[in-house]
């Protein structure tokens, strides 16, 4: 798999931060957009929650995933990280257990503070899960560590260049920090989608989002090289 990772940014050592690595702590960086990013948030998660209720469903299921993706998901060398849905949240759980492929590659993300950055931990449809203290299920702590290739990642809000809009914890902006090289794949429902998401210097783009809708890439994303 060839990476080309994209809006990344290293920025420089914080004097007096106690065990400072050389990236500057998210805790002292200064959001551009605090307001307005609040504001979308709050939108958002209205239009889905409405979305979710009309449609009686939070499935998205496999049938309309990707050529590309399935490929991903049944190469026997790639761990996948995936999530237990949390309200309306696309929960594509159902169809990925479908794989049998999967079985001994599938992982899910843990985390028991907004300080924690995510670990990945192996789990399968018979392992017993936990909740989180932040209130997703996730494996329990004796399930294998594992590194993710690819990381579907639920989506509050999305635009056309690929830019996202999470809860606003950061815990995936970190954890796609911490692993460069995976794949970073967004669900979320088409209703999610607004023209231009805020962004700052620390936001990292994703290389793809899938809807019930379409699947969708921008030019120079990682998964040009790999259709």
């Amino acid at each position: 798999m060839r990476t080309l990772v994209r809006n990344t940014w290293f920025p420089p050592d914080v004097l007096g931060v106690r065990g400072s690595s050389g990236k500057r702590p998210r805790w002292v960086r200064q959001p551009s957009h605090p307001m307005i990013k609040s504001e979308l948030r709050r939108t958002l998660r209205a239009r889905r929650a409405a979305f979710v209720h009309e449609r009686g469903d939070a499935s998205l299921h496999l049938d309309i995933f990707s050529n590309s993706l399935l490929n991903l998901l049944t190469n026997s060398s790639l761990v996948v990280s995936a999530y237990i849905h949390v309200g309306a949240e696309c929960d594509v759980m159902a169809s990925l257990l479908t794989l049998a492929s999967l079985k001994n590659r599938l992982a899910l993300p843990c985390a028991n503070s907004k300080q924690d950055r995510l670990i990945f931990r192996k789990w399968w449809a018979c392992e017993a899960l936990e909740t989180s203290p932040l209130g997703f299920e996730q494996p329990v702590e004796t399930a294998s560590q594992v590194t993710p290739d690819i990381i579907l990642t639920p989506v509050l809000g999305f635009d056309r260049g690929l830019a996202r809009l999470g809860q606003g914890a950061g815990h995936y902006d970190r954890a796609f920090e911490d692993f460069p090289d995976a794949l970073r794949i967004g669900i979320a429902w088409s209703c999610q989608e607004v023209e231009t998401i805020p962004c700052d210097p620390w936001d990292i783009t994703l290389d793809a989002v899938m809807t019930e809708r379409e699947w969708m890439t921008a030019p120079a994303s990682r998964m040009d090289f790999i259709e």
